[in-house]
This record gives structure tokens, sequence and C-alpha cells, in this order.
């Protein structure tokens, strides 16, 4: 039997597909780490910040900024737009 998961962007599939289209870019970014199989802290470790910072950035407590959305997607071996273009389109309207 296929186990589905429900998103929080109201998309139901199953755990190993990733459907970022209409996601909010931090459940995008929570889905491709969790994806990688990286936790919160390796990726706080890799990006040279906190985990509760890190955290924030996910939680969408904090603002992200272009420079970190680069490494963030370098840490999770994807191209920024996949993850961060809508987010950043967003912000420039």
């Amino acid at each position: 039997y296929e186990k589905i998961k429900m998103l929080g962007c109201g998309h139901s599939l199953p755990y190993d597909i990733i459907d970022t289209r209409s996601c909010s870019m931090n459940l995008k970014l929570k889905q491709a780490r969790q994806k990688k199989g990286y936790t919160t802290t390796y990726m706080a470790q890799e990006l040279g910040i906190s985990k509760p910072f890190y955290s924030q950035l996910e939680n969408d407590r904090r603002t992200l900024s272009y420079k970190m959305a680069i490494k963030i997607a370098d840490v999770l071996k994807t191209k920024p737009d996949k993850l961060f273009y809508d987010y950043f389109k967003e912000r420039i309207k």
C-alpha cells in the first residue's frame, strides 16, 4: 500500500514525491531538506548559522536574504529558483 502525506499547501502526495508548484517557500525548503535526509542541525552547520536561526528561516520567522537562499540551494544541491523564485517574486511586487 502507498503511504500518503498531506502537505501544508493542500496536496496529498506519496512520501517520496515533492510537488512544490503551489507550496510556500518554507514548505518547499522543509520538504527538500527532509528528502535529502538532512536535519536542521546539519543545515545550520553547513550554512555557518545557528540551529535556531535556520529553524526561523524554515518557519517563516526570519526574512530570507538572496545570499542565504543561494547558500541553502547549494547545500541542498538544487537551483535557488526551484525553492525560492516565487518567494522573491512576491517580495518585489
